[in-house]
């Protein structure tokens, strides 16, 4: 058989016997990429170990996708299984969603320990959404990923951890060690990050060579100085070609957004989305910003709605985004109440 990715997906009670049942029956076909999806599935710690014992264990593995979304694993689930990444030293693709799983700042510490092991890893995505982190986890895990010297492209979902504005404190000089990074993704929405983008640009000089952006601060409290520093920094990257912001729910005056979507309309960008609410568009407003982007980008597809709350934005230039979703055959060895991820 050929070398397909071995993917597990269930969305529902999933037992220890079950679990060990279906490693060993298909040990043989886990080749070099392992994708395991139990989201609310109950799992726990006894579940991690199979996963850890039974599918971790190929020296060979190259790409480890573990979903775990609103599974009560804890601090010791999440160490059994960072215990047995840290040993796979092919490993280039490494997606792991412990969201809502019940972690703390040990969790945070065990994934920093993990990933200094890890200096082979070009891709990583790492989601802890609903986890209380602490400032200390933050710092560690954002120095941890700072040593992959490797590493192309880099989404961290840190919503609702209790990051406020100080944690982000030479996040940017660390994020500046990574002089191979392309691609950036950071969500840090239902955070308290007043003046944090100030942080987040300081040092980070390295922003100029990313070719994709995409930056969640809903509901983050930003400031209209976040937003200054943003436009300058958007401004002066020459490369960048995919941008999505998201500034819902945040408190900026218009002439300050509008001065961002003048600098992000100068950019031959191959895909843009941006979201706002409450700015109190006017008509005419509106009006304005779409006749810029028509004159700036054409040959584009412009999406703007208001609904009397504020500004949405996305379009797509129809000349550059014409690819089409490689399809992948799975190894599917489980499934019940999901859905083909």
């Amino acid at each position: 058989m050929e070398n397909r990715p071995f993917k597990i997906v269930k969305f529902d009670t999933v037992s220890v016997e079950d679990l060990m049942s279906l490693f060993n029956q298909y040990q043989n076909e886990i080749h070099n990429q392992l994708l395991i999806d139990l989201s609310v599935s109950h799992s726990n710690k006894q579940q991690c170990e199979v996963i850890s014992n039974l599918g971790l264990n190929n020296q060979n593995l190259n790409k480890v996708m573990l979903k775990l979304l609103h599974c009560p694993i804890e601090d010791s689930g999440i160490s059994i299984l960072c215990l047995k990444i840290s040993q796979l030293q092919n490993l280039k693709d490494l997606n792991l969603n412990f969201s809502l799983t019940l972690c703390t700042e040990q969790s945070a510490n065990q994934i920093s320990l993990m990933l200094k092991q890890l200096s082979n890893l070009q891709l990583l995505r790492i989601n802890l959404y609903g986890n209380d982190l602490g400032s200390q986890g933050y710092k560690e895990l954002i120095k941890s990923i700072s040593s992959l010297n490797n590493l192309n492209s880099l989404t961290l979902g840190l919503r609702r951890t209790g990051l406020v504005e100080q944690n982000l404190e030479n996040t940017g000089i660390y994020l500046n060690k990574l002089t191979k990074l392309k691609f950036l993704k950071l969500n840090f929405k239902d955070s308290q990050l007043e003046n944090g983008l100030i942080h987040l640009f300081t040092g980070f000089s390295q922003f100029d060579n990313l070719e994709g952006f995409r930056l969640n601060l809903e509901m983050s409290s930003i400031s209209d100085l976040d937003f200054q520093v943003l436009a300058q920094n958007i401004q002066r990257n020459q490369v960048i070609k995919y941008l999505s912001l998201n500034f819902k729910n945040n408190q900026v005056q218009r002439d300050i957004m509008y001065n961002l979507i003048i600098k992000i309309a100068d950019k031959k960008l191959f895909y843009f989305k941006f979201k706002t609410l409450y700015m109190q568009l006017q008509e005419d407003e509106i009006k304005k910003i779409q006749n810029l982007i028509q004159t700036k980008m054409t040959n584009t597809k412009i999406l703007i709605d208001d609904f009397n709350l504020g500004l949405r934005i996305s379009f797509k230039d129809r000349r550059k985004w014409q690819q089409k979703k490689l399809k992948m055959k799975y190894l599917v060895c489980y499934e019940k109440q999901s859905k083909q991820l």
